[in-house]
């Protein structure tokens, strides 16, 4: 068994993938409710902004934004354990990279190729990103100049906000 330290797999990235979408049936209607998190990039982005904040986010808080109004049902324990040990390695990882090789941490971005030249995608990843900001709003001084100007590229292709701002 792998401890809490041993950064993921790509078939474990994979497979909490699948279980954060997978967990919400595709006959139920969402209309209006918070579907949480349900892909791997913006978990990476939502993971990244609780482990570089400001403030100490536990996981009984950073949980339920992950679920959302959609909090999985869980087939026995054994499920449980292995889905939350796949959760806290992927940030564990995040924060070792962050600790110990900063300038070489990569987030998790898509990529797309049109007409032989590669796109990275990143709405993905920044929307994750401002979803952990939100957790702890009031630590991040989202008012400071400073602040804003970093957190801006992020902001710009996070938020829908943002997203409108680009097509015009």
């Amino acid at each position: 068994m792998q401890d809490i330290f041993t950064p993921l797999s790509d078939e474990e990235l994979e497979q909490l993938e699948s279980f954060l979408l997978d967990r919400i049936d595709d006959d139920v209607d969402t209309t209006g409710m918070d579907e949480g998190i349900f892909d791997i990039l913006s978990l990476d982005g939502f993971f990244t902004a609780i482990v570089s904040g400001p403030a100490t986010v536990p996981p009984s808080q950073w949980i339920e934004a992950v679920w959302g109004d959609f909090e999985p049902s869980w087939e026995d324990e054994k499920e449980f354990e292995k889905i939350f040990t796949l959760l806290m390695r992927h940030m564990n990882s995040i924060v070792s990279s962050l600790m110990d090789a900063p300038d070489q941490f990569e987030p998790l971005f898509m990529g797309r190729e049109v007409e032989g030249k590669l796109y990275t995608i990143v709405d993905e990843w920044c929307f994750g990103y401002m979803l952990g900001i939100e957790l702890c709003k009031e630590q991040w001084q989202l008012n400071d100049m400073p602040m804003r100007t970093l957190l801006e590229p992020i902001r710009i292709f996070g938020t829908q906000e943002g997203g409108v701002s680009l097509m015009i």
